[in-house]
């Protein structure tokens, strides 16, 4: 049969191969052995791969490895061209998206034909075949990742497997800090019926729920930030109500206190946030609430969860290996270079993330790291770091754990009360509780120092 015919029959397959093949295609799909398709792409481009291979090579044994080899590797391209789509949701089915699924679709096709036809020529025995080959499959995994990242599959992939912030959304808001990630909106407020009747959020001007304080302390007047996630925060419960606004009114006037609790905040993000406010705030003295154990959240919500957010990984590459740590055995190293650079490592890696929940390693070496250059810069700055922690993380974290003082550590957990008083978000009259606690522990090391 003339190379010729060889090439009529691929065009044909790939103009009437919709049609013939369309049976085939939508069975498969729904016996769930083969991904569900988008822009139209399906298996005429396995066959147009098949048959152009053969249009290459000569002699039906060449012929039969040319289509043999062109048409699995375009048949494993069309199935991880769809699975890598299906699981990056963000993607629409816009005319211009459609356009670039099948424009990826036929360059790979074509490519597969190429692949074929040159292992039907190759001679086994020669290492120079060899080499080329090798060349021709690192071009197809190159130019397969950079086209996983043209089209936004690895962004995609890991917006589905990130964690997020999605409570009381509506007075947080994403910042540039890419060891932030978001924060407390200055300025906002949000009012209505909460867990425990109605509740008021104010957030000042410097993103803390506190009166608006001026930024220049007056002479004579304790000032006392505290950081932490949403225990601190007071979800569900007016600005009063909560454990710094409650050690606000029982310290009296002539000591601010000032809560930069956030939702979701761990202990990696409360720390950077206090070393971004210790210039410009000037406290005498910064308290950590220890609650959430973990990686970092995101701002969540519509508007932000399918946000691209790549610049926060370029500007701080460790939220890679701590939202995808690498599995047992792996070099961390290797891990974070291929998280770094590779579009289709950073898809695989966080398909993986979807299907297991690995250890906190990653994310506590991130609050250790925190803690000292919180610990290193108030020093500096002469001001006293202090640490509560939350009755929600019971007592399974110690001083020694973040490399700090005992002296310095007031653990609020009570072995034998339980219900509201160890909830992650307690009612005023708890909350209530923890002000107090703190505030006698505040008087207490006053009279020893």
């Amino acid at each position: 049969m003339s190379r010729w015919l060889w090439l009529v029959g691929a065009f044909l397959a790939a103009g009437i191969g919709p049609i013939v093949l369309a049976p085939i295609d939508q069975g498969l799909i729904d016996s769930g052995w083969f991904p569900a398709g988008r822009a139209g792409a399906g298996f005429e481009g396995v066959l147009f791969a098949a048959l152009f291979a053969a249009s290459l090579a000569r002699g039906w044994r060449r012929r039969l490895i040319g289509i043999v080899a062109a048409g699995l590797i375009a048949f494993f391209g069309l199935w991880g061209q769809r699975y890598l789509l299906g699981l990056s949701l963000g993607m629409d089915a816009a005319q211009d998206s459609n356009m670039t699924i099948l424009l990826v679709h036929w360059t790979w096709m074509v490519a597969s034909a190429g692949m074929g036809a040159w292992i039907s020529r190759m001679n086994p025995s020669r290492g120079a075949d060899w080499a080329v080959q090798l060349t021709l499959t690192l071009a197809a995994v190159v130019v397969a990742d950079l086209l996983v990242g043209a089209l936004g599959i690895d962004a995609a992939v890991i917006n589905r497997v990130l964690y997020y912030q999605t409570v009381e959304i509506e007075v947080h808001e994403p910042v540039a800090s890419a060891e932030l990630l978001y924060g407390l909106k200055p300025g906002a407020t949000l009012g209505g019926e909460g867990p425990w009747g109605l509740r008021t959020v104010r957030v000042n001007g410097w993103g803390a729920r506190a009166p608006e304080y001026a930024a220049a302390r007056e002479s004579g007047v304790q000032r006392t930030l505290i950081f932490g996630g949403s225990t601190l925060y007071g979800a569900g419960v007016s600005n009063g109500d909560t454990t710094p606004g409650a050690m606000d009114r029982m310290l009296g006037p002539a000591h601010e206190v000032w809560n930069f609790g956030a939702c979701a905040y761990n202990t990696t993000q409360s720390a950077h946030l206090a070393m971004s406010l210790m210039a410009p705030l000037s406290p005498d003295r910064i308290i950590i609430m220890i609650t959430n154990t973990g990686r970092r959240a995101f701002m969540g919500g519509p508007d932000h969860m399918n946000a691209d957010k790549s610049a926060y990984f370029d500007a701080n590459p460790y939220l890679y290996i701590e939202n995808f740590p690498p599995g047992p055995g792996q070099s961390e190293r290797w891990h974070q270079l291929g998280l770094n650079f590779s579009a289709l490592y950073r898809t695989m890696s966080a398909w993986a993330r979807a299907s297991q929940d690995p250890d906190t390693t990653f994310s506590d070496r991130a609050d250790i790291d925190a803690v000292a250059q919180l610990e290193a810069e108030a020093s500096a700055q002469n001001v006293e770091v202090l640490y509560v922690l939350s009755p929600s993380r019971g007592s399974e974290i110690g001083p020694s754990d973040l490399g700090v003082d005992a002296e310095r550590w007031l653990d609020l957990n009570i072995p034998e009360r339980s219900g509201d008083y160890q909830q992650a978000h307690p009612p005023p009259k708890v909350l209530s509780e923890y002000a107090t606690a703190i505030v006698r522990w505040l008087k207490l090391r006053r009279q020893d120092h």
